[in-house]
């Protein structure tokens, strides 16, 4: 068997630190940062490279799901991720859209006006809703003039 490989880059333990530390202090059942910081970087080393940006700038919805779902996903004798769990960090290299604000490239995400604008997170999509006027994102949601979606993989915006 394949030894697991926890080698990551400066710049990627800085940033897994940070977002070892928001998860503790996010999450009350989640306390060893040890463990955290080592299932991160063997989830990025060893099969499922995650763009931990990203997921640092995830709202807590997606922030939680990545976590929790690396959490009780990985495998600690490879360090692979099982079980058709994918990371929404998951670290690709194409997308189909980009975020109309942040420019952070997705596969899913809110569809404004049938492509007019893309947001990336609800939190995006809610102020981009009250800035265009609506009272909310739901109300622009029951308008009709937004909705979420996962983008068609066949076709990618490079």
């Amino acid at each position: 068997m394949k030894p697991i490989s926890f080698e990551t880059t400066k710049e990627e333990d800085r940033l897994i630190g940070l977002i070892v530390k928001r998860a503790i202090s996010s999450f009350d059942d989640i306390r060893d940062s040890v463990s955290l910081k080592m299932d991160l970087s063997a989830t990025h080393c060893n099969g499922t490279p995650l763009d931990f940006e990203r997921l640092l700038a995830f709202d807590n919805s997606n922030f939680a799901h990545d976590i929790y779902g690396i959490l009780n996903h990985i495998d600690r004798n490879t360090g692979e991720i099982n079980g058709g769990f994918l990371p929404r960090s998951y670290k690709v290299k194409k997308f189909a859209r980009k975020c109309s604000v942040t420019g952070v490239g997705m596969n899913e995400g809110w569809c404004y006006e049938d492509g007019e604008a893309y947001y990336s997170t609800e939190e995006i999509a809610e102020k981009a809703m009250i800035e265009k006027g609506y009272e909310s994102l739901q109300n622009a949601l029951d308008c009709g003039v937004i909705y979420w979606t996962v983008f068609d993989i066949n076709d990618i915006e490079e």
